[in-house]
């Protein structure tokens, strides 16, 4: 599935990021479009299921 644009319509803001890296997935919410981001989310969680039978998710 493909990812949402990260940029928000009309003002350009950044709405998400995100980065692989080898040790996971890493998404970063600007809390800007809730609803773009948990899309985005969405798609990282069902990509790394595929990948592993658990995930952990972490709020710093």
């Amino acid at each position: 599935m493909k990812l949402p644009s990260p940029m928000k319509r009309g003002s350009g803001e950044e709405t998400y990021n995100y980065r692989v890296e080898a040790d996971g997935f890493y998404l970063v919410d600007h809390l800007n479009e809730r609803t773009t981001a948990a899309q985005a989310l969405q798609i990282f969680i069902d990509e790394a299921l595929v990948h592993s039978e658990a995930i952990e998710i972490i709020e710093p």
